[in-house]
Formats: structure tokens, sequence, C-alpha cells
């Protein structure tokens, strides 16, 4: 998995997401990837791609955190379980993330506990994470966009990216 966080640190340090970006929008960003994970969990759906997506974001999140990589994060300290189901766990971890990003507080504990769900998520559908992360970084890899000043990543395949670059040119 170091290579795949090596990779992803690229990708994200090559479209200015470790440099410009801002934690509370990849905390956002990781909500946004938790509920797709949740909705195709309900559809009985492939899942790799949104767990994957989930360790690209965390990624992004400690980097710019500035206090270890992700892999650091992992290999710390084992998280302990709360005793929920997984995906409640997931869904608490998050809540905890998204309100020590807002109030600018380390959120290491908290990365644990959402890798440690995924992870368990992932062997109830018969995967693992790193399968997981390649799925994410190869529908990743070749994406372009830019970094709009809220701190998110616009991809130039979104509907209004043209709309939404002019008015990031135009410094709004």
């Amino acid at each position: 998995m170091e290579a795949l966080h090596k990779d992803t640190l690229q990708w994200a340090k090559d479209r200015a997401l470790t440099t410009n970006g801002k934690i509370t929008s990849q905390a956002l960003k990781l909500g946004s990837e938790v509920s797709e994970l949740a909705y195709n969990l309900s559809k009985h759906k492939d899942i790799k791609d949104d767990i994957g997506d989930c360790l690209v974001v965390l990624t992004i999140l400690c980097s710019l955190q500035g206090k270890g990589s992700l892999i650091d994060i992992i290999e710390a300290a084992p998280h302990k379980s709360l005793g929920l189901p997984s995906f409640i766990s997931l869904v608490y971890n998050l809540g905890e993330l998204q309100d020590k990003a807002i109030k600018n507080q380390e959120f290491d504990d908290e990365v644990r506990g959402i890798v440690s769900a995924l992870g368990e998520i992932a062997v109830s559908r018969n995967t693992n994470l790193k399968d997981a992360w390649v799925v994410a970084y190869d529908d990743i890899k070749d994406r372009k966009g830019f970094l709009n000043n809220e701190g998110t990543f616009i991809k130039d395949t979104d509907s209004n990216y043209s709309e939404l670059y002019e008015i990031y040119k135009a410094g709004f």
C-alpha cells in the first residue's frame, strides 16, 4: 500500500490539493464519499471504488493536517473497536473527524477508526483496502481539473466546469 499512498499523494500534489486544499473541504468530501458507499452498500453494488475514494481523501486530509501520512497513522497504533457495526463506527468516526477538522484539532484516532471500519466493510464484501485503493487510483490518475477558492477540486468532466472555471479565474 506504500506505493499506492505515494502515487495518490503525488496525484494530489500535482493538483495542489495538498498545498492549497482546505481540511474542512476535504472533510466534507469524505462525507460525500461515505454517502456513496452507504448507497452502494444498500443496493448491494460494488463498493471497491467507494472505499478507495475514501482512502484517497484520507490521504489528502492527513497531508493537510501535516502530522504524517495515512500509512503512518494506520501503522502507529491499532484502532480500538467501538463494538459497533462497521458502518455505524465509520459514520461515528467521520462525524468526529469533521468536528475536529472544523476546530482545527488533530484527528489521527478518527482516521484509524475510519480505516478500521472501511477494512471491516471491505472484508464483508470479499475485498480488501489495497484492492479498493487500486480501483480508485486507477479511476483518478488521469483526472484533470482545478482547485477552486473554497478548496474543492472541480473535475474537468463536471457539467458546469467551464462556468466554475470562469468564476475561479475572475477571483470570486
